[in-house]
């Protein structure tokens, strides 16, 4: 229960009504099922404060993603990685761990396509886009 105070009279703004619906759909969420698919982590680590010159403490963390045996990609912006929730967030969060030692403060991004009942996303997706660059 969301307990509102409010003055007499008043009807409440739009940012108290932004929070109800988010509590109400929080509540009454329903657990997400998995078949077996896979999902997609596109994420970044980056260490803070330590200058421009990141890219020993992003290696440290791209070697945590190709040690875990999980299909993955990076490029200049974001490592991709592809298994089930579990793996790839234990991977993202090894990864953030491996950084660590290289600052205090280490700003992560990730972005998720998590989609039930497909396998292979990573290079499907990849694949589908070349195809249709082609044609």
């Amino acid at each position: 229960m969301l307990l509102i105070a409010r003055s007499p009279g008043r009807s409440p703004g739009p940012q108290l009504i932004f929070r109800q619906l988010i509590f109400q759909s929080i509540r009454h969420a329903k657990p997400s099922r998995h078949d077996g698919g896979s999902m997609i982590a596109a994420f970044s680590v980056t260490p803070l404060g330590i200058g421009e010159d990141v890219a020993e403490a992003v290696a440290a963390a791209v070697r945590v993603v190709r040690a875990s045996g999980l299909p993955n990609q990076t490029d200049a912006m974001f490592t991709s990685i592809e298994g089930d929730w579990d793996e790839v967030m234990s991977v993202i969060k090894e990864a953030v761990e491996a950084v660590k030692p290289f600052a205090n403060r280490v700003s992560t991004v990730i972005k998720i396509d998590d989609r039930a009942g497909v396998t292979d996303g990573l290079s499907r997706k990849m694949e589908s886009l070349e195809r249709h660059l082609a044609g």
